[in-house]
């Protein structure tokens, strides 16, 4: 044998047992495999998500949502289907005024009552004068 004396320690020890490789190979594995497959579970949602989006971004307009009426002052948010400002709504709301003010329909048709715009019943009642005011008057 050698020539050297041997060192004997006794109060030093090692370990009898070690941890066994095959356990944390498998736990190893394990945690690869259950993160490769939440990976793919994450990439499939967001595909899917994303086809979703995409599909309500091309999707046709309901026609009959542009009918929905806006509704009355003061509107506290804005309508997402009319994107008329406010402005533009009361120059439009003040037109359709002027409209139905300068025309002449019938109001009551059996009655004899038409509406007639406000220029012409001024210049009738200002060449004729009223009726009523004449029988006041007597």
């Amino acid at each position: 044998m050698s020539d050297q004396p041997e060192f004997v320690n006794p109060g030093v020890d090692f370990e009898k047992d070690d941890l066994k490789s095959n356990w944390l190979t498998t736990a190893g594995l394990a945690i690869l495999a259950v993160t490769v497959v939440v990976m793919i579970v994450i990439a499939v949602l967001v595909g899917g998500l994303q086809q979703q989006t995409e599909l309500e971004a091309e999707a046709v307009q309901v026609p009959f949502l542009d009918v929905r009426p806006t509704p009355p002052m003061p509107r506290l948010q804005p309508n997402p289907i009319d994107e008329t400002t406010a402005e533009e709504d009361v120059a439009s709301y003040l037109e359709k005024q002027q409209r139905i003010l300068n025309r002449y329909r019938w109001v009551d048709k059996e009655g004899g009552v038409a509406q007639i715009p406000i220029d012409a019943a001024i210049e009738i009642v200002g060449k004729q004068g009223l009726e009523y005011a004449k029988n006041q008057g007597q």
